[in-house]
């Protein structure tokens, strides 16, 4: 796999109400909504449980994004919070990932991290 080929993996922590998921690549638009799709059928028991949630991001591998496929996660980002997203945690981006996840994503309760063990227990506090 080369390093810009796209790429993603989720889990549900039903017990915990958390999705955790890993990401990378470059994306178009589809295929960026392809994988917002995937997380949203990954939470589906919790949004037909109407219960909140949080979610852990592995960045480690993540890029930024052209303005299409920024706007893809502006809109789904904005669904998210609506339909119970309480706090998103971002390990590992870079700095021009940060700046770009923050544009993008104003609307939602964001941290970001330098190790997994910090974001669960910002996510959990």
């Amino acid at each position: 796999m080369d390093v810009v080929d796209a790429f993603y993996e989720s889990r549900l922590i039903e017990n915990k109400c958390e999705l955790h998921y890993s990401c990378g690549g470059l994306w178009d638009e589809k295929s960026m909504q392809e994988m917002f799709d995937s997380f949203k059928e990954t939470v589906m028991p919790l949004l037909k449980a109407r219960k909140e949630y949080s979610s852990i991001g592995d960045f480690t591998k993540a890029l930024p994004q052209d303005r299409g496929t920024a706007q893809v996660m502006l809109t789904n980002l904005e669904k998210a919070t609506k339909y119970g997203l309480k706090r998103s945690a971002i390990v590992g981006a870079s700095s021009l990932m940060k700046m770009q996840y923050r544009r993008v994503a104003a609307g939602v309760n964001v941290e970001f991290f330098d190790n997994q063990a910090d974001a669960l227990r910002w996510v959990r506090s």
